[in-house]
């Protein structure tokens, strides 16, 4: 469960006409990752050649970017109802014949193209029609201002010793077009402005002597104007231009309305052909293309990839029936400089975080899995951080939602709402063990008032307050008894990264040797942070300086001696050579032990999570009962106040929380032992949702 799974190369040689029905059969299965032939050449000696593209391959590629382009024409800007969320996207498959490989694209193209000619003439016509049309209701709206201000279309343009310019300009620039003007052309001008609909723009119109024509031109391009000039057909008086461009708009808009029914029906009618084209077509394009990573020669096929064990015969079986026995299949174990790509395999409740493994990196074939282990102790951080019993349950309502009954979202949504569904149920646990319910516990009794009436009692203690009892170690202060607890975790998952990290190179017949002594003194060291926070002083007694200093020394020495190994290979000699190994030595040492003090404290963000929650909690609940007593309103507000504080701090603390936790794995625990240097297990594999055989 730790593990990848076990993986076998897999060789097959097959004579070239058999070579697609190979792939195909093995693209069914979707059970080999292909690994490229074409990178290591050498090794075959000059007998092999790249596979090259074919025929095939290319009309394939051609036709799926058709089928996606005309998919994009045809996409829809309308919303799903919530209702699609929770049953999803109801699809019932095509039945479609089994075909050889590549015989699909043949008998799509001549159904495709119809549909292809169709849709382009319409999307052609309609960016037409759309630039008509903002064109037209251009010239319109600047027909609606000159006749505002009573002024004929005729008296725009260039006459024989004046200029007359019109056009929208933003109100912010009218100032500096102003300055201009009065700077450069002094009275030789006039200047008309009306105001937009929007009050944003000015409506210009500028007249002037001809030959200041170009000036005016010059500066208006910089100050962001957009010239109307009314087209030649519009006639000259106002009133008839303004009859003549009202069924010019309307008739493009009739056009286009009608073009977008089409495009709509077109839709309706065959989207699920074209999806079906869309898959069909993807999957032979990727099947095809996967012969990219072969090798050839006149008459055979090369292929190399790797297989999960448990399916390497189903495999060579596979190969061996779709070339009717002419092949030469071999199967063989990974060897051990060999890096096969990792598949994960965890158990179904672990499953939602391998996304956030993946975050991190891929573990190597021969390295632990770190899944399943943070799919225990994820939630238990995220517990001990956000301990509310009712934001739990909230938290349990919303990953039950999201993660089960919501069918309609995406694998990436669903694996988050699953992962919810432990938190919230850990954040319950430890909400009933500090007494908090939506913040009315203990601690809020005793910063606001005797007013608030804790909802419930702390099975255990309040992690604020003093308690009457010892909680831990003989300490009753809770915020103490809290952070030797997040100190306890701390070294327990420390721990457990060094000691997984030691198992790790005896897999890997690496030396353990400096993990073993990491560990051996960080037993020590831990004991002696305990006794610092829990007494308030030093450890009292040698032999646990003693026991923390042997590992150190040895660490010393073992790094010395290295540096001392890598002068002498480069032949570097003399006193500061000596030196230079005790100071790497020494910093071997101070690394060692500020990386495990520094990782050991850094788990009190355990801490002052849960201590922002209740602190938030609290605030909220003083802010509430600061209002109540206005009068009227003031319960109204004290229950606004309440509600929005929950709502503020769930989807606050659900985003903090999620962070920390998902730092004190990534940077405190991976680091440890995680290498993440493997590649992701990825079959030759194509999703059917459209068509099944």
């Amino acid at each position: 469960m730790l593990k990848p799974a076990r993986m076998k190369r897999i060789r097959a040689i097959v004579l070239d006409e058999y070579t697609n029905e190979v792939v195909k059969g093995l693209e069914r299965a979707g059970v080999i990752h292909l690994t490229n032939i074409t990178e290591e050449m050498d090794r075959w000696d000059g007998l092999l050649t790249p596979y090259a593209h074919d025929e095939t391959m290319a009309s394939t590629s051609e036709l799926s970017t058709r089928i996606n382009a005309i998919l994009e024409h045809l996409s829809s800007d309308e919303e799903k109802g919530i209702a699609t969320l929770f049953k999803g996207e109801e699809i019932h498959p095509s039945k479609v014949d089994d075909k050889p490989l590549g015989g699909h694209t043949a008998a799509i193209e001549a159904k495709f193209s119809e549909i292809e000619d169709s849709v382009l003439s319409l999307t052609s016509r309609l960016e037409s029609i759309k630039d008509e049309l903002s064109a037209a209701q251009f010239t319109r709206e600047n027909l609606k201002l000159l006749d505002k201000l009573n002024v004929d279309p005729d008296y725009i343009g260039e006459f024989t010793f004046s200029s007359t310019i019109a056009g929208i300009l933003p109100t912010q620039n009218l100032p500096d077009l102003e300055k201009f003007l009065d700077e450069n052309l002094k009275e030789a001008y006039l200047l008309i402005t009306e105001e937009t609909d929007g009050g944003d723009q000015k409506f210009i119109i500028i007249s002037t002597l001809i030959e200041r024509r170009d000036e005016i031109y010059k500066f208006l391009r910089i100050v962001d104007f957009e010239e109307f000039a009314p087209p030649s057909w519009l006639p000259g008086r106002i009133k008839e231009a303004m009859e003549k461009i009202a069924p010019v708009v309307s008739e493009l808009e009739d056009e286009q309305a009608s073009i977008n029914a089409k495009l709509s029906n077109i839709r309706r009618e065959r989207l699920k052909e074209l999806l079906v084209m869309q898959e069909l077509a993807q999957i032979e394009d990727k099947t095809l293309r996967a012969k990219l990573n072969f090798g050839s020669t006149r008459t055979v096929h090369v292929l190399e990839g790797w297989v999960p064990a448990k399916r390497a015969t189903e495999s060579e079986d596979i190969v061996k029936r779709r070339s009717d026995g002419y092949c030469i299949v071999e199967v063989t174990e990974a060897a051990d400089d060999e890096q096969p790509p990792t598949q994960l395999q965890n158990p179904r409740f672990a499953k939602p975080y391998e996304m956030m493994v993946k975050m991190f990196g891929i573990p190597a074939y021969k390295e632990f899995d770190p899944t399943l282990l943070m799919a225990i102790v994820f939630p238990f951080f995220f517990a001990f951080m956000f301990p509310d019993v009712g934001h739990g349950f909230i938290l349990l309502l919303l990953g039950l939602l999201v993660g089960v009954f919501m069918k309609g979202i995406g694998p990436g949504m669903k694996d988050l709402g699953l992962i919810m569904i432990p938190c919230g149920i850990g954040s319950m646990i430890t909400g009933l063990l500090f007494g908090e319910i939506f913040g009315w516990g203990e601690a809020a009794e005793a910063y606001v008032g005797e007013q608030v009436h804790p909802l419930m009692q702390p099975i255990w203690f309040d992690p604020i307050l003093e308690a009457h009892d010892p909680i831990i170690f003989g300490i009753t202060s809770g915020v103490v008894a809290f952070f030797v607890i997040t100190l306890i975790i701390g070294g327990v998952h420390l721990s457990a990264a060094v000691i997984l990290d030691i198992i790790n190179k005896i897999r890997m017949k690496a030396n353990p040797l400096s993990s073993a002594l990491c560990l051996w003194f960080y037993s020590g060291f831990f004991y002696w942070l305990m006794y610092l926070v829990v007494e308030g002083g030093l450890y009292p007694d040698a032999k646990l300086y003693l026991w923390m200093c042997i590992p150190l020394a040895v660490i010393f020495v073992e790094s010395v001696i290295e540096k001392r190994h890598e002068s002498i290979e480069m032949g570097a000699s003399g006193i500061m050579e000596v030196v230079l190994w005790i100071l790497g030595g020494l910093i071997e040492v101070l690394d060692v032990f500020s990386k495990f003090l520094s990782n050991t404290i850094s788990y009190g963000r355990i801490l002052a999570m849960a201590l922002a929650h209740l602190c938030l909690m609290v605030l909220t609940i003083l802010i509430a009962y600061m209002l109540v007593d206005i009068s009227v309103i003031g319960p109204i507000l004290f229950i606004a106040v309440i509600i929005a504080g929950n709502i503020v701090v769930i989807g606050l603390e659900i985003l903090l929380v999620s962070i920390q936790d998902i730092r004190l794995h990534f940077y405190e625990f991976f680091t440890k032992f995680y290498d993440a240097s493997g590649i992701e297990y990825v079959p030759l594999k194509v999703e059917r949702i459209y068509t099944e055989e």
